[in-house]
């Protein structure tokens, strides 16, 4: 039996479609939302029951264009994935509402890693005080820029021929519950299957996303948006699909 997740070294739940730095953050996908949506709990146990069967020890996250640590569930994921899986988990968060007492609890339940994004200097030194970086990774950095990624549709292309490992190396698994080309389709314009229609194996095994990938690690920006893209997806490439 193949292993459809033998390419991928992260999976990615988008929670929600919630960040509280969305009003500063005006060039985040994020900022255009209007209604609130919140990603089944039902679709996370599936995919964690897949990334079970083929025995995934890759990372677990919990961001795209959202903010993990405001959601309420996190903590009944964290717990799901440590209890079905040998993952990894990644947090990786704009820090709002990150204490010493909320690091403690993430450090207990089994974190591995945590990123942080802050938005400005005095946050950057808030949440360098706090203790962590002797127990897991914590790594804080200031955001220095915000990227210009609503704009990704209509830079010039640049016809890069750099390989990128999209979308089976970081499978991105959206609010809406699709699975997306990459973090950088905001649009959602290249969706390669919808979970709450189709189960995560099938979508993984699926012609169209394996021929996707297999363009993508050669070099072979075929895609508009990936013909306007300098970004290369992480991954590794074990064998040919």
């Amino acid at each position: 039996m193949i292993n459809p997740l033998r390419n991928t070294y992260r999976i990615c739940f988008e929670l929600g479609n919630f960040c509280p730095y969305s009003h500063v953050h005006k060039k985040c996908p994020i900022s255009l939302e209007k209604e609130p949506i919140n990603l089944s709990a039902n679709i996370v146990s599936k995919v964690l029951m897949v990334a079970n069967k083929y025995d995934f020890q890759g990372e677990i996250a919990f961001h795209t264009y959202s903010e993990p640590l405001v959601d309420p569930r996190l903590f009944k994921f964290i717990e799901l994935v440590k209890k079905n899986t040998k993952a990894k988990i990644l947090i990786w968060t704009c820090g709002w509402n990150l204490t010493q007492n909320l690091l403690d609890e993430l450090i207990t339940i089994g974190v591995d890693e945590i990123i942080v994004s802050s938005y400005s200097n005095e946050e950057f030194n808030r949440l360098s005080k706090l203790d962590g970086h002797k127990i897991i990774k914590y790594t804080v950095r200031v955001l220095q820029a915000f990227d210009d990624i609503l704009n990704i549709y209509n830079k010039i292309e640049i016809n890069s021929k750099s390989p990128c490992f999209a979308p089976l190396g970081e499978i991105i698994i959206t609010r809406d519950g699709k699975l997306s080309l990459c973090c950088h389709d905001w649009q959602r314009c290249h969706t390669l299957g919808n979970l709450y229609f189709e189960d995560f194996e099938d979508i993984l095994n699926k012609k169209e996303i394996r021929e996707v990938y297999n363009r993508l690690k050669t070099g072979d920006r075929f895609l508009d948006i990936c013909k306007r893209c300098e970004r290369i997806s992480a991954g590794k490439d074990l064998s040919d699909l």
